[in-house]
């Protein structure tokens, strides 16, 4: 079971999202906003943040660069409803885990949140080299 921040402007993504990640085990948490969902991150330090580009408030991009310098043991899978390379190139470069388009596929959700926690967790078991 891993803690999962949903950070998305649609209330149907938040829904469909927490519902199917709770049915396979894992506490979520949800913000429609970036700056809630930032500020969540920081305070709770989720294992996976699955996080739309575009936001009301904030862009999708900027917070996933501010959540990675924190430097937290988090992997963040960002979705988005805009075929971009670009974007896509761009989020991988700042950290991103994984980059999902929307409509979302569950299959391809689940497959990326157990990839990601794989990975988590073979880094708890390697020794850090600093």
């Amino acid at each position: 079971m891993a803690n999962i921040l949903v950070i998305d402007d649609e209330p149907a993504i938040l829904e469909s999202l927490s519902m199917f990640l709770v049915e396979k085990g894992h506490k979520v948490f949800t913000a429609a906003t970036g700056r809630k969902g930032y500020d969540f991150f920081v305070e709770e330090a989720p294992q996976i943040v699955i996080m739309d580009i575009r936001l009301p408030d904030l862009n999708g991009l900027d917070i996933l660069e501010m959540m990675v310098e924190k430097n937290l043991p988090s992997k963040i899978i960002m979705i988005t409803a805009y075929q971009d390379m670009e974007t896509t190139i761009v989020a991988i470069k700042r950290g991103a885990f994984d980059y999902i388009h929307k409509p979302l596929d569950v299959d391809e959700i689940e497959k990326s949140v157990d990839r990601a926690l794989s990975i988590l967790e073979i880094d708890k078991k390697t020794p850090s080299m600093e």
